[in-house]
């Protein structure tokens, strides 16, 4: 996964949790103080209940002393007009029987034990009740048997039915006792607010999630940039310009990093150069030797009779290693001063038709080359330089050809050159150009593996291409020069 892509993940990702916490905290949050609400408005009129105005009597108002015949008194707080919200239960404290209740509440009503704090319990229709339970006085006459008798039936619709030939009211002494009073508070009102807010909530945080994308979108490619133009400057260099830096730009974590590459880039420029000049160094002091040594084979070979076959065989062979050293010798300084930017070019008018016929007719081998060379074409290039790529290319050609097809030299106006030959299957095209890189079915020949290394980098000071391909068992090589 890439940085921008992690930092995006990050950065949405923290957002989306932490809103997502908070809001949970502030639903949390919410309910617990819509709750204490609930529980204060029972609190309060539970101590309304029990400590009445001046001048009111504790507990509900006692039914009226005649009531009218056939009527039934309702108290207030059981009407069907009532608070909807407010539910009322009496219980008997002794019997626990339900005594009277308001009438939305169901008939299979199973009240909570007796708590000091509220509770909230789920009823059989579904809804929620927050409950609060507290002792109160029994007026005279309150749901006394008369009162009873008056409601109907002995009891309220909806209450649990009491002992037969009891009366659960009165006590023996015939003084009144407690009863106990269950207030409830419905909470569907409480629950509309708490979905409404979840709502919100769950709005709030698609935005918040929505806008973290949004500007991690917008600020990623403000804060990557300074590390792509450090990756583009680091493309801008090569062999060919070890000299050049990273430039020092962006923050200050990026310009530590700068910092650090430079002398990196610092180090490897003088480990290069150090290695160039090894490199020149033994070639140049190879050179002088091996020179001596094929100066001395020569005369040798001059003063011996001809008779003496077999001397004069070995010294052919000695002078023909001889003269591979001198041209390996010779590669390695022109691969030293090209590499150090050393060689000059100067460039002049070439017949590239006529440079290519010599070529070929100078190779071993060449005679069984298929060419296809126009008359005249011509380019202004360095000729010396020219002549090493199109003998390189050829002779490389020749020496790594294997299988059925000639080898082909096709040069058209461009001018493009083009070489093709059957080559062995195992070539590697990652190492072509390579340099000291050979087929194994070549190792016995005159090549040391500079050849196509040397190609490569004369071209490149020629300011021209050189393509070099092994695919299905053909080898491609196509050099374009600039007209």
């Amino acid at each position: 996964m890439s940085l921008g892509r992690r930092i995006a993940l990050a950065v949405v990702g923290t957002t989306a949790v932490v809103v997502l916490v908070a809001g949970a905290c502030i639903h949390v949050a919410a309910q617990q103080i819509l709750l204490r609400g609930v529980d204060q408005e029972l609190t309060s009129y539970i101590q309304r209940m029990q400590r009445p105005r001046p001048g009111e009597p504790a507990g509900l108002p006692p039914p009226p002393e005649e009531p009218p015949r056939r009527s039934r008194y309702v108290p207030p707080e059981l009407r069907s007009d009532a608070d909807p919200r407010r539910l009322l239960v009496f219980q008997d404290p002794v019997t626990g029987s339900l005594l009277a209740r308001s009438p939305s509440l169901p008939r299979d009503l199973t009240l909570p034990g007796r708590h000091q704090s509220p509770v909230t319990t789920d009823l059989s229709d579904g809804r929620q009740v927050r409950w609060m339970v507290a002792e109160l006085p029994r007026m005279p006459g309150w749901l006394s048997a008369k009162t009873n008798q008056l409601l109907g039936a002995g009891q309220p619709s909806g209450t649990n039915p009491q002992p037969s030939g009891t009366s659960p009211t009165v006590g023996d002494s015939g003084e009144t006792r407690p009863i106990l009073a269950w207030l409830g508070i419905d909470l569907a009102a409480t629950d509309t607010e708490l979905s409404r807010l979840a709502v919100f909530l769950g709005a709030l945080w698609l935005a918040a999630t929505a806008l973290a994308g949004v500007a991690t979108a917008f600020l990623l490619p403000t804060v990557l940039r300074p590390l792509q133009r450090v990756a583009d400057d680091l493309a801008r260099l090569g062999p060919e310009d070890l000299s050049g830096r990273v430039t020092d730009r962006g923050p200050a974590e990026i310009r530590s990093l700068v910092l650090r590459l430079n002398e990196l880039l610092s180090r490897l420029e003088q480990a290069f150069r150090r290695e160039q000049a090894t490199i020149a160094a033994i070639a140049h002091e190879l050179r002088t030797p091996v020179t001596e040594l094929r100066t001395a084979i020569e005369f040798r070979s001059m003063a011996i009779p001809e008779s003496a076959a077999d001397e004069r065989a070995c010294l052919d062979g000695l002078l023909s290693t001889t003269v591979r050293m001198q041209d390996l010798v010779a590669n390695l300084l022109l691969l030293a001063r090209l590499e150090a930017g050393r060689e000059p070019l100067l460039r002049e008018t070439c017949e590239v038709s006529e440079l290519v016929r010599d070529v070929i007719e100078s190779t071993p081998g060449g005679e069984g080359i298929v060419v296809s060379v126009p008359d005249q074409i011509i380019c202004a290039t360095s000729p010396g330089h020219l002549r090493i790529v199109v003998a390189n290319l050829i002779g490389n050609a020749i020496a790594h050809r294997q299988g059925a097809g000639p080898t082909a030299v096709t040069l058209t106006a461009g001018p493009t050159l083009t070489i093709t030959n059957p080559c062995p299957a195992q070539v590697d095209p990652r190492e072509l150009g390579q340099a000291f890189y050979r087929a194994d079915t070549a190792r016995s020949g005159d090549h040391c593996g500079l050849g196509l290394a040397l190609c490569r980098r004369l071209v490149a000071l020629l300011g021209g291409t050189l393509d070099l391909s092994a695919k299905n068992g053909m080898f491609t090589a196509r050099l374009t020069l600039k007209p």
